[in-house]
């Protein structure tokens, strides 16, 4: 079982504060500015003849002199002979935002978009007051609004495209943003050429999943503006993530080149020294990330450097800067789906845990004795070497903290009281704290269930039925551990072993009777509650041969040009793969007898003793070992 924070977009974290920095020629005001409340200075008045069709700037004149009650005064005058314009309304809105009235600005806002229904600057206006009241659901469609009105017209503003859509993705909205601006891309407006419009495009795609249009969309912005920072440092990003660790150099290089003080973008360029093993570059670069952040640094950053300080052998540093990385992920991000939230610091979350071992992967915390817990840290580098070299490439920040309670009482206490997390369950993998929580006695499959999850959980393109479905086949698994150059740790591990199925627990259902199409209607994200059906494809790719396949394919992006990425890994439509999985969970129900008499999950620390637990169990476990 896991739990998400949030979706990640590549957008940094200064974008929504400098969401509405606007032209001084529009004086949008910026959303998160400081309003000065200060005793206006009563100036002469300008000349009030002028129709507020011509030209809008007599009436922003009393907001740039803080006239505001003068300005408010010749509005309601003006109002009262032209009671259907919308541009007074849009001038008197403006003024009563300046004086933080925020609610009569968003009346005057709306009257005047509905006096001017092909207009978008004062839904745009609109959405910033909202936003200010913290009615975010109202301004969100707001910001969508606007986008439609953009999206028809000839010629859309540039500056009010931008806006909106910086807003929509910087909360999540991908979808509408993507629709819109494929819609004013494609249309006959010079937007085309616009280099912002094209790099907010590319983040849209890549919030929703379509990585290879989005690199495109960067690649485009680039061109026509070879320096854009954010087009850069969005590129860099991309890179890293599709493993293109020289291109995301170059890009990152670029990124602090146009904007010294970029901690993302030094964050970025440390990253792509270390996954090409130029560790010392590393460091400086993970130096100047932490030095321009100050005090503010990013969880992300401190444990990359934490990871850094492993590869360069300083233990005691990596555990410090790794224990701080979780203080900051608490502090710092939101734990989505967990209920009541506690913020803590990092005392307060290890302090009752009295041993803490050091692995190039992991901080291992625990209060039971220190010899079990190096046994478990063993276990948890192997286990991530095994899955790095055979199954998919890991990635994501490290070390990360691995909790190890003597029982299941303690470790659901722990996850209560300090985590803020409620469910009762075996094991988690928290992904805001970047931390695994299990207990001593819940099994080497639950721990590399979770594992599993901190490595399928750096793949946002990852199937929902593969989420849950993938871990659930290490609950039942047999292996051993192998002991390599350096004291590095591996394992070999036999896959495909199907655990006991409960019909009463499946809704009175037995294996037999299952749907591929009901499987993947039920699968949802971090929604743990059908992964028993789950496994059952799991299951089917280890069967067939396909699961290095299938997560391949996830790793590159690339479904061959099929649906999904099922079916591109058994290259067939979902209607043969059903008739396939229907045939498999026939043959399974027939061997329930020999499935309930499996052994529990068991790692060895030889292969001589993996291969003596073979033979002995060899009739139950031949008809399930994969060829």
């Amino acid at each position: 079982m896991f739990a998400f924070a949030r979706l990640y977009l590549p957008l940094a974290s200064f974008l929504f504060l400098s969401l509405f920095t606007i032209a001084p020629a529009r004086a949008l005001p910026p959303l998160n500015s400081p309003i000065d409340t200060s005793e206006p200075t009563e100036t002469a008045p300008t000349d009030e003849k002028q129709t507020p069709g011509a030209d809008n700037t007599i009436y922003l004149s009393h907001i740039k002199n803080r006239t505001y009650s003068q300005g408010l005064a010749i509005l309601a005058k003006k109002l009262v002979e032209n009671p259907k314009s919308a541009e007074l309304y849009l001038a008197r809105g403006q003024i009563l935002y300046s004086i933080c009235s925020y609610r009569d600005a968003i009346g005057d806002f709306s009257k005047a978009a509905s006096l001017d229904t092909t207009s978008a600057e004062p839904v745009v206006r609109r959405a910033i007051a909202l936003c200010r009241i913290g009615n975010l659901l109202a301004a969100q469609e707001s910001f969508q609004q606007a986008l439609g009105i953009l999206e028809k017209q000839a010629e859309p503003d540039a500056e009010m495209t931008t806006i909106c859509a910086r807003a929509l993705l910087e909360i999540g909205q991908c979808l509408p943003v993507r629709d819109a601006l494929k819609a004013i891309i494609d249309g006959k407006s010079d937007l085309h050429q616009n280099a912002m419009v094209r790099y907010l495009y590319a983040q849209a795609l890549t919030g929703s999943g379509d990585k290879t249009a989005a690199m495109a969309q960067l690649n485009r912005a680039l061109e026509l503006d070879p320096n854009n920072y954010e087009a850069n440092l969005a590129r860099a990003s991309l890179n890293l993530a599709l493993n293109q660790q020289t291109r995301a150099r170059t890009d990152a290089q670029k990124a602090v080149e146009s904007n010294g003080k970029s901690m993302i973008g030094y964050y970025y360029l440390a990253q792509a020294y270390l996954n090409n093993n130029e560790v010392l570059k590393a460091r400086d670069a993970i130096n100047q990330s932490l030095i321009i952040a100050g005090k503010k640094p990013l969880p992300e950053a401190v444990a990359l450097s934490a990871q850094i300080a492993i590869r360069q052998g300083d233990l005691a540093r990596s555990a410090a800067e790794a224990a701080l990385a979780v203080k900051l992920g608490l502090e710092g991000k939101s734990l989505g789906l967990m209920p009541l939230r506690q913020i803590t610091t990092v005392d307060n979350v290890t302090g009752p845990l009295k041993t803490v071992i050091a692995r190039p992967h992991f901080l291992i915390y625990g209060s039971i004795n220190r010899e079990r817990l190096e046994y478990y840290g063993n276990v948890a580098e192997a286990f991530i070497t095994y899955v790095d070299e055979n199954l998919i490439k890991v990635k994501g920040n490290f070390p990360r903290a691995l909790f190890i309670f003597p029982d299941k009482l303690s470790a659901r206490a722990f996850l209560t009281d300090k985590m803020g997390f409620k469910n009762k369950v075996h094991g988690v993998y928290l992904t805001a704290q970047n931390a695994v929580v299990t207990y001593d006695g819940a099994g080497l499959g639950t721990i590399m269930h979770e594992l599993m999850h901190t490595v399928l959980g750096e793949y946002k393109n990852l199937e929902f039925w593969a989420e849950e479905g993938i871990p659930c086949l290490f609950d039942r698994c047999y292996g051993y551990l192998i002991a390599e150059k350096d004291d590095r740790q591996s394992m070999k591990i036999a896959l495909g072993f199907p655990e006991e199925w409960h019909a009463k627990w499946m809704g009175g259902k037995t294996r037999a009777q299952l749907t591929l199409a009901d499987i993947l209607k039920h699968a949802a994200h971090t929604n743990a509650d059908f992964e028993n059906e789950q496994r059952q494809l799991a299951l089917l790719l280890c069967k067939q041969g396909k699961l290095k396949t299938y997560l391949s394919l996830i790793e590159t992006a690339n479904k061959k040009r099929a649906a999904t990425y099922l079916e591109a890994a058994l290259d067939k439509p979902a209607a043969q793969i059903e008739a396939l999985f229907q045939e498999y969970m026939q043959a399974l129900e027939k061997e329930n007898d020999r499935i309930r008499q499996l052994p529990e999950t068991v790692i060895f620390d030889d292969k001589a003793e993996f291969l003596k637990f073979q033979k002995e169990h060899e009739t139950i476990l031949q008809p399930f070992l994969l060829k």
